[in-house]
């Protein structure tokens, strides 16, 4: 196991990489929001192939190094999870066209909304909060539960490198 620290290490060196995906994502849509999702390849958006194909294979290797250890794989998984959404507003920081004036339901009409009081934000936001507790939970919370199972199902994953 590793400790402490280095569980932080990659889990805000992973945070800066999600923030860097958005100052990408600006350079490449320019004044037109939301547009990097509708660029298709393979029936694909580009959304997809960066957020659910790239990003998982560039964690996969810390999981090889490291194996399949419960703390690595809920220090990955919430990083992903919160990264999205870091990656998500951060881009309206960076964005010299759209800034967080137009981070709102009215300016920013791609993804779905939720007001609560006066406040709106982004739905997909809540719904990353739940899966972060359920992450929490699950590799956190009853990490030696979880380690049972990888070793009892998939010993070969649990070797380190």
């Amino acid at each position: 196991m590793i400790g402490r620290v280095k569980y932080m290490a990659i889990f805000v060196s992973i945070l800066l990489a999600f923030m860097a995906m958005s100052a990408m994502a600006v350079a490449m849509e320019g004044q037109t929001g939301g547009v990097f999702g509708e660029r298709m390849l393979f029936g694909f958006s580009a959304d997809f192939w960066i957020l659910r194909v790239m990003v998982p294979l560039f964690l996969l290797p810390v999981i090889i190094v490291a194996g399949l250890e419960s703390r690595i794989v809920g220090t990955l998984a919430i990083a992903y999870v919160i990264g999205s959404v870091v990656e998500d507003f951060f881009w309206f920081v960076v964005n010299p066209y759209y800034g967080l004036g137009k981070w709102n339901s009215t300016d920013a009409t791609w993804p779905n909304w939720i007001k609560i009081g006066p406040f709106e934000l982004p739905l997909f936001y809540l719904i990353s909060f739940a899966v972060t507790l359920i992450l929490w939970f699950v590799f956190f919370k009853n990490a030696n539960r979880v380690n049972l199972f990888f070793k009892k199902y998939l010993p070969w994953a649990t070797t380190k490198l």
